[in-house]
């Protein structure tokens, strides 16, 4: 027992300072944890007021204070759910009112933050609408390269039958039919009835 006494006694005298950095590396981690959660809580709900609040001002048609609130979230919560939350919803208002470019720029906005290790489904959404906006803009191309550089875009039905009335508005029917047959497959697998109606339309409907 002595001797495993003295062992640990050498151990710990010959490596003390070594201890002692790691200790105080380990301290600083726990601390800088503990203050990161903190900071996140308090931005969160920092984020929930404004996005309540801007919500609020757009029901009661405050349109100065309800912009005050739209910039704020975007310059300091951007990268919180209620932020893009608030900017998808705006988004789809500037789209209804006419307004194409502030539009198609906020939805790029919203792919941008949702890219990689975000939000998904805000990221498939943003891209659906940008590449529908650049359909009705006539920028057929753009609008296929935004639809095919999705995670997983060819296992997905409705990407694939969109993507194919992208072909058939640029005339290229061979293609069109090759994603509407693809969709096909992909909505009898889901067992989708109502896709598989429809995309059956599409395709007796080619030339």
């Amino acid at each position: 027992m002595t001797e495993e006494n003295n062992a640990i006694i050498n151990f710990v005298n010959k490596y003390k300072s070594t201890i002692t950095v790691l200790s105080i590396v380990f301290v600083i981690i726990l601390f800088y944890l503990f203050f990161n959660s903190q900071l996140k809580t308090k931005k969160f709900e920092e984020a929930s007021k404004l996005y309540y609040s801007w919500n609020i001002n757009m029901l009661n048609e405050n349109n100065v204070k309800a912009d005050e609130n739209f910039n704020d979230l975007l310059n300091s919560y951007s990268n919180t759910g209620y932020a893009q939350l608030a900017l998808l919803k705006d988004s789809i208002q500037e789209y209804e009112s006419g307004n194409t470019e502030i539009s198609l720029n906020q939805f790029t906005m919203l792919k941008n933050l949702t890219n990689g290790s975000g939000n998904k489904l805000l990221n498939k959404i943003a891209s659906i609408n940008i590449a529908r906006i650049n359909i009705d803009l006539l920028n057929f191309d753009e609008a296929i390269k935004v639809l095919t550089t999705l995670p997983n875009a060819s296992q997905d039905a409705y990407i694939n039958e969109l993507i194919g009335d992208i072909y058939l508005k640029q005339g290229n029917t061979s293609q069109s039919r090759a994603q509407y047959l693809s969709a096909a497959k992909l909505y009898a697998d889901e067992g989708n009835n109502v896709g598989q109606r429809l995309i059956k339309m599409k395709i007796s409907n080619l030339k």
